[in-house]
């Protein structure tokens, strides 16, 4: 069923470019049911559209900014992030998004200022604490990682990513059996990740657990 209002809602957006190629609004809503069905590349073809009408329309922007971040393009996001906020300067997820394209670049000044303003703007974000957490540990502050991602969990407890994170800033430090005990409860929340079985197999290795 909800197939079949996906597959209507993208036919009626066809037929509404089809009978006005400059209707800015259907391309861009037409762009969003694309990236959000997974059809991303598809998506960044319309969002370049949406673009090519009104180089400053905010929806585009920040569309075409988190389509580029999916596609791991995070260099050729920024700019789009940038010309949204100029925009949307309230919009503090969005500074969420940017410090995110920036931390997978390794600008981590960058990304702790963006974070910093999200979580000024809104200490309930859990995902602006996840992402200070990752940025932490990739400069090996492993402490202050930890502190970030339990910040994290207390506001979202059933948010996979933050606890397989955890275990290893707790195998970082040495607290082997606390990293095991959270391993166990990510893997628990997702058998599927290869890679939670990987990192526990590394720490019962440092324990002698052969």
């Amino acid at each position: 069923k909800k197939d079949s209002y996906v597959n209507k809602a993208y036919q009626d957006f066809t037929m509404a470019l089809s009978l006005d190629q400059n209707y800015i609004q259907a391309w861009s809503n037409r762009a969003i049911l694309l990236y959000n069905t997974g059809r991303v590349e598809e998506s960044l073809n319309d969002f370049n559209v949406v673009l090519s009408i009104d180089s400053l329309y905010a929806d585009g922007l920040i569309g075409r900014a988190n389509t580029l971040s999916t596609l791991n393009k995070f260099e050729e996001s920024l700019p789009d992030y940038n010309a949204y906020l100029q925009i949307k300067p309230e919009d503090t997820k969005a500074y969420v998004w940017r410090a995110i394209a920036n931390a997978n670049l390794k600008r981590f000044d960058l990304a702790f200022a963006d974070l910093k303003y999200a979580l000024q703007k809104d200490n309930t974000d859990y995902e602006a604490w996840y992402w200070t957490g990752i940025c932490h540990y990739n400069l090996a502050n492993y402490d202050s990682a930890l502190y970030n991602f339990d910040q994290s969990i207390q506001r979202k407890q059933d948010f996979y990513e933050v606890y397989a994170w955890k275990a290893l800033a707790l195998h970082k430090l040495k607290r082997f059996d606390e990293a095991l005990q959270v391993f166990a409860h990510a893997i628990s929340m997702n058998p599927a990740d290869p890679a939670n079985y990987v990192n526990r197999a590394i720490t019962l290795y440092n324990m002698n657990r052969y």
